[in-house]
């Protein structure tokens, strides 16, 4: 069995624990290394891409984030993290082995005996060893004293004019008025964000044939059919992307939406790979949450990958960063955000 094993050059002593492992195994591994300094990875079939991950692969090379992914859509990555930097975008949300600290050579021996055993029965999709990635460094430790800072503030802030208002008899009345607007304005809000909903979903049920998806609510999502558009978007811009899908709808056009909370890349991968590969085109909504989302990079690169013309709709100004410049550069684009009405209809339109 040929293993790809993916490491910094600086990890050497690590990637050769790995693969002594199973170079040593009777059953005859095969381990083929890659490093940052490699221009190009193999294209041989390999049955397993173990990617060791530390900030010393920082940046991450081109070729090797596609072979990361190519190996995800066909559930054959590892990730084994020997520290706590941050991964590359569209694979900081997967499974990961946490093998940091001192006991590090230890911890990449014992993954290398899991990755053997799993592909001695088969499989490394149920790799057994790895865990939720950890949380952002800003949310642990002191750092998390940083990070709600500023709410604290504005909470205590207004506790303080709370008490200060309740102190007189003048200050209660103020209080209790301003307490009421607000309630009133929560009340509004909610009640037009659950018209939209409605509205929404009830354009999405009103015609099967038009649009599929996990919006419909069914066990086993729909795969989009040949004319379907599949909608790759950020879940914090879900507001105007629900105006852009009915503008697509109106037009005439399928659509497929993932409407599901957000889930790990492990178990959104075949679902999602398989609506791509059905669809006609991806439309991407970009803005600046888009370009931070794991989700998103995932679904460009398998629009990319299997030739799907890709429309992006910049839903806010944002600046594509280097992970999405190279597969967007040159793409016709749709600013919605500052397209008027008249404009975004004959956009859609034609697009």
């Amino acid at each position: 069995m040929r293993v790809l094993l993916i490491h910094a050059s600086a990890d050497a002593k690590q990637a050769t624990a790995f693969a002594d492992v199973l170079e040593e195994h009777r059953g005859g591994f095969e381990v083929v290394r890659a490093d940052e300094h490699a221009t190009t990875t193999p294209s041989e079939h390999f049955h397993a891409v173990v990617l060791l991950w530390s900030h010393r692969l920082r940046p991450f090379p081109q070729h090797l984030d596609r072979a990361a992914l190519d190996a995800w859509i066909e559930n054959q990555l590892v990730l084994i993290a020997l520290d706590d930097s941050e991964r590359p975008l569209g694979l900081r949300d997967l499974l990961v082995v946490d093998a940091a600290g001192p006991r590090q050579i230890e911890l990449i021996k014992i993954s290398a005996s899991a990755v053997r055993d799993a592909l001695d029965t088969g499989t490394v999709s149920d790799f057994p060893d790895a865990e939720p990635p950890p949380p952002p460094a800003s949310a642990r430790g002191g750092g998390a004293l940083v990070e709600y800072t500023g709410p604290l503030a504005f909470v205590a802030l207004g506790l303080l004019i709370a008490g200060w208002l309740a102190s007189s008899s003048a200050g209660r009345s103020i209080l209790a008025g301003l307490l009421g607007l607000g309630l009133i304005v929560a009340i509004a809000l909610f009640a037009w964000r659950q018209l939209m909903s409605w509205r929404l979903r009830q354009t999405l049920r009103s015609d099967d044939r038009v649009v599929r998806g996990i919006a419909l609510g069914q066990t086993e999502p729909a795969l989009p059919q040949a004319s379907d558009l599949f909608v790759s978007y950020a879940r914090a811009d879900a507001a105007i992307v629900d105006q852009i899908v009915m503008a697509v709808l109106s037009a005439g056009k399928g659509i497929w939406i993932d409407r599901d909370a957000i889930r790990s890349g492990e178990s959104w991968a075949g679902e999602i790979v398989r609506a791509i590969k059905a669809a006609r085109g991806v439309l991407v909504m970009c803005s600046p949450k888009a370009f931070g989302s794991d989700h998103v990079k995932r679904e460009v690169y398998l629009a990319d990958k299997y030739k799907k013309p890709i429309v992006p709709i910049f839903v806010e100004p944002a600046e594509p960063p280097d992970d999405f410049e190279y597969f967007l550069a040159g793409l016709q684009r749709l600013d919605w955000y500052t397209a008027s009405a008249q404009d975004r209809t004959a956009a859609i339109a034609k697009l």
